[in-house]
């Protein structure tokens, strides 16, 4: 693993807990994770500007990849809402994956493999 690599897991583990902590210190759950959440918007907008343009073949890709993760954001702060951070992330932490599985089986047709479908049912 090269330094930049480290440097780069560190810093993503640094800002997730950063964020973890600024939800769970919060009054309310769901306004703090959806300012979280359009702050990195903000920032991710100023980055992505300065970088080339895609593909117009993977904006499709981009569109959906932005939907789900607006619906994703909008269920986890609804959920640090109502439950305890504690119990909260790791429910969603667990069911992305599963939901990805799911998603890739209905929409693409992709069957999990047995090593795959085991690794979902025992998260």
């Amino acid at each position: 693993m090269t330094i930049g690599v480290l440097g780069a897991v560190l810093l993503a583990a640094l800002l997730h807990a950063l964020w973890n902590s600024l939800v769970k210190g919060g009054v309310d759950k769901f306004m703090g994770s959806a300012l979280i959440c359009l702050w990195g918007g903000a920032i991710a907008l100023v980055v992505a500007l300065s970088l080339p343009a895609p593909r117009a073949a993977s904006m499709p890709y981009i569109g959906a990849s932005g939907i789900i993760h607006v619906a994703y954001f909008l269920l986890v702060g609804r959920l640090y809402r109502n439950a305890d951070l504690s119990v909260a992330y790791p429910v969603m932490r667990g069911l992305a994956p599963v939901m990805s599985v799911f998603g890739a089986f209905v929409w693409l047709g992709e069957a999990p493999t047995p090593a795959t479908g085991a690794a979902c049912c025992c998260w």
